[in-house]
This record gives C-alpha cells, sequence and structure tokens, in this order.
C-alpha cells in the first residue's frame, strides 16, 4: 500500500469501505421498508378512494332513479290533472247550459204574463180611446 500513496492523500482502509457499504445496505433497507410502507399506503388510500367512488356511483344511479320515477309520476300527474279539469270543465258547461234552459224555462211564464199584460193594457187604452170617440159623437148630436 505504500506504493499507492501519493502525497497529501491517506490510504483506503477495505474495513472502512466495509463498514460504509454495510450502513449504506442498512440504509437501503430502511429506505426500502419505508417506501414499501408508503406504497402499502399509497394502494390502500387508492383502494379506499375506489371504494367510496364505487358508492358514490351506486348512490348517484340510486338517485338518478329516483328522479327519474319522480320525473316521471310527475308528467303522470299533469296528464291526470289535465283529464281531470277538461272533465270538470265539461261537466261544469253541461250543468251550465242545463241550468240557462231551466231558468229560461221558468222565465217562460213570466214572459208569458208580461205579454199578456201588455197587449190587455195596449187593448184596454185602445178600447178606452173608442169609448171616448163614440162618447163625442154620441154627445155631439
Amino acid at each position: 500500500m505504500a506504493r499507492n500513496k501519493k502525497p497529501g492523500k491517506t490510504a483506503i482502509q477495505p474495513e472502512l469501505i466495509y463498514q460504509l457499504l454495510r450502513e449504506t445496505a442498512g440504509k437501503v433497507d430502511t429506505v426500502q421498508t419505508s417506501v414499501a410502507a408508503l406504497d402499502k399506503k399509497v394502494d390502500l388510500k387508492f383502494q379506499e378512494t375506489d371504494f367510496r367512488l364505487g358508492a358514490i356511483e351506486k348512490l348517484d344511479a340510486q338517485q338518478n332513479g329516483i328522479l327519474q320515477e319522480h320525473h316521471d309520476r310527475s308528467t303522470q300527474l299533469k296528464k291526470d290533472n289535465e283529464l281531470r279539469e277538461k272533465t270538470i270543465r265539461e261537466e261544469f258547461d253541461s250543468k251550465t247550459t242545463a241550468l240557462d234552459q231551466r231558468v229560461v224555462v221558468l222565465e217562460a211564464p213570466r214572459k208569458w204574463l208580461r205579454q199578456t199584460w201588455v197587449v190587455l193594457l195596449a187593448g184596454a187604452a185602445v178600447g178606452e180611446a173608442f169609448s171616448k170617440i163614440f162618447e163625442v159623437f154620441r154627445n155631439w148630436k
């Protein structure tokens, strides 16, 4: 070893190299263990995230089904309400027509009485006029 010595440098001892290699190997084992533990944690997080996303997708599908069912029911209720309104309108119109006809029938005798009264008054007025004219001619002579 004395031959490899250069001025200003010290000789490397093999025991020191082995010790450094052992320390490095120990550190590598520690780093590998840490990396493996981190890898395992990351895998668990991915699994947990996948599980949660799967649950969210299931809930989303359930919610979409409920929303679709609600939409279908709402559409059916709108149709039912429109049909009910149409039926009620038609029933109201028919009852209104029937009531209007009843009113016409009930008012018919009053109209007849009114018209008869008007005719009688007009006839009485004409008769009174004739009687006055005859009285004037009778008194004229």
